[in-house]
């Protein structure tokens, strides 16, 4: 399942790089030119976005109030699965698990602002 899942996305993801880039100029930018040079592509005023920056900052910090809610979430199933385990180790244990994957997944939710600023300086972003 997880992997149509995967595939799904990368088609997604695929096809918005070819709407941005081989339709640069219809979003206001440029295309790639055969030097190798690439212009800033900028997006039409839709809810206030101008670049594609300011649409990973949205999506970002809207997956940051979501992910607290779903991370908060699962903390409490977690700690319901270990409280009603008993006798049973292998529930307690379930609920450790639970606990340990939603703090990778938050962990990685809240550096993901940072890995964006990373691959902008990496990129030669603003």
């Amino acid at each position: 399942m997880f992997s149509k899942i995967n595939k799904t996305v990368f088609q997604k993801l695929v096809f918005l790089n070819g709407i941005l880039f081989a339709q640069g100029s219809r979003f206001g930018g440029e295309t790639p030119s055969a030097g190798g040079s690439v212009t800033k592509i900028s997006l039409p005023a839709v809810l206030g976005i101008r670049t594609i920056q300011e649409l990973i900052d949205r999506i970002i910090n809207f997956l940051l109030i979501i992910g607290t809610s779903i991370f908060t979430g699962m903390v409490l199933w977690a700690a319901y699965q270990i409280l009603t385990a008993g006798d049973n180790p292998e529930n307690a244990a379930a609920g450790r698990r639970t606990i340990w994957h939603a703090t990778i997944g938050y962990t990685i939710l809240l550096l993901s602002k940072g890995i964006v600023l990373v691959i902008q300086k990496v990129l030669g972003g603003q």
